[in-house]
């Protein structure tokens, strides 16, 4: 095959042993999307995805029998130092190669400085067929200055970020992503070893109107557009057709904007007597009686929240825009509709105490959510977040190489071995707190639980970092002490 576009995604999970371990992992549904929408424009795309593969010695096989004219690499902060080397892999091959994705859009300039002539910035349909028609005619780098949506740097070696291109209004005129069967197939044997059944991804919107200070949106945005519901459900009932898969992650960067919408979903599942069952993310601040009727109606199984902490002064800091309380009330909204949820917190956040850890172990104790995912905060260009700590960035280590490696990467108020002590104590507290171990093993986990503490007390009396980061002092030196403990 000569392939025009060969899209590459240059993660390796050999390398991943937390991922390797919960297998919480799909394809790149936007390579889906780019396949579709770049097919119909008459060029022939191909696609090669490391996932499962043994590392770049197959990517390079995958050049000898695709022979791209140009290859694609998706650029994300875990697999960048394997997209380098996708890069000059192709390069040394005569390929023409171009990135895309979250981190190549945040770090474009890393990105050029190591084997890209273009990235492609933002959503990436419209922009990469531009840059695939400038590549077809041999067009030369000054008209690059015509493209919306890239950067790409000048014969003097400067970096250009061109206009960003507006984001398509009409989601529902894209053609469904294509899903190769060579591509889900070890994907879904993957999770039916693991999880006992098959799940694929699947947009139903993009972009996020919220404009919390540590997330980062550069692929939609914060424009929301979403698609007809009967529009939605339709690519859904054509993967249950073609993969035989009944479960569907929502992989939207929230999915409970509209209520109506929602709503309108729901009734149309119902109407149509589907059996289908969903994971979808949302803020707790969305989660009411009635929408969680409809979310549960429509087959929802797990609803992943964004809690972030227990304490309202750091949910202020991040520009959370609600309180704690909210995201208790969603937890017991939740459970009472007989669905299960997904709390993420986020430790070490600039302006953090160990007060405020403290009311998230309060928080997380209450709600006893059925999974309980903790990272410490990871800061990413482009933010405010990462400008509040940009200037105590790490040098040496400034990126994460694997799914949750929870190293911070800035100079925090607690170590890292704090914070280690911190998220094993906080497990131990909420699953002491559901009940549901062995009497015979409560005695151990109470024990480790009081380790932890210790341990964590002990870490904490080291004089605490001079880090507030813009934030301010709250609480540095306060030794939390719970009633009844």
């Amino acid at each position: 095959m000569h392939a025009d576009l060969l899209l590459c995604n240059p993660y390796f999970i050999k390398d991943d042993p937390v991922t390797r371990r919960t297998m919480d992992i799909y394809p790149l549904i936007g390579h889906g999307y780019l396949a579709s929408y770049l097919g119909a424009q008459g060029y022939a795309v191909d696609i090669f995805d490391g996932t499962f593969t043994n590392g770049i010695g197959d990517f390079i096989d995958k050049l000898s029998a695709s022979q791209p004219a140009v290859v694609g690499v998706y650029g994300h902060v875990l697999s960048r130092h394997n997209a380098f080397a996708f890069a000059h892999a192709a390069r040394e091959r005569g390929m023409r190669v171009i990135a895309g994705g979250p981190d190549a859009t945040a770090y474009c300039d890393e990105y050029l400085g190591n084997g890209f002539e273009v990235v492609v910035c933002g959503e990436g349909e419209e922009t990469a067929h531009a840059v695939m028609e400038w590549i077809g005619r041999g067009g030369t780098v000054s008209e690059l200055h015509d493209v919306q949506g890239i950067a790409f740097r000048t014969a003097a070696g400067d970096t250009v970020n061109t206009d960003r291109r507006p984001y398509k209004k009409d989601i529902d005129a894209l053609p469904f992503p294509r899903r190769d069967r060579e591509i889900y197939k070890p994907y879904m044997e993957a999770w039916r070893r693991t999880h006992g059944y098959t799940s694929m991804p699947v947009f139903a919107s993009r972009g996020c109107p919220f404009d919390c200070h540590f997330c980062f949106r550069p692929v939609f945005g914060r424009h929301y557009r979403v698609r007809e519901p009967e529009d939605v459900l339709a690519e859904i009932e054509t993967c249950a057709g073609e993969f035989g898969t009944t479960h569907f992650r929502f992989v939207d960067d929230i999915f409970v904007v509209r209520k109506k919408w929602v709503k309108q979903f729901s009734r149309l599942i119902r109407e149509r007597d589907l059996r289908f069952e969903f994971d979808i993310l949302s803020r707790a601040d969305l989660i009411d009686e009635n929408v969680a009727v409809d979310l549960k109606a429509m087959g929802v199984r797990r609803v992943y929240l964004g809690m972030e902490s227990g304490s309202d002064d750091v949910l202020n800091i991040m520009n959370k825009r609600m309180k704690a309380e909210r995201s208790i009330e969603a937890a017991e909204i939740i459970h009472r509709n007989g669905m299960e949820f997904l709390a993420w917190i986020l430790l070490g956040y600039p302006g953090e105490g160990k007060k405020d850890i403290y009311l998230t172990r309060d928080m997380v104790v209450k709600i006893k959510p059925d999974v309980l995912s903790i990272s410490v905060a990871f800061p990413i260009k482009g933010t405010p977040f990462y400008d509040m700590v940009k200037d105590t960035l790490q040098k040496k280590r400034p990126i994460w190489r694997r799914t949750a490696e929870n190293r911070l990467v800035f100079r925090g108020r607690y170590s890292n071995l704090f914070y280690f002590f911190v998220r094993l104590w906080l497990h131990q507290e909420v699953d002491l707190a559901k009940g549901t171990m062995p009497v015979w093993r409560r005695p151990l986990h109470v024990t480790l639980k009081w380790a932890l503490r210790t341990g964590m007390e002990l870490l904490a009396l080291r004089s605490p970092k001079n880090t507030d980061n813009g934030v301010g002092g709250r609480g540095t030196k306060t030794i939390a002490v719970m009633s009844g403990e």
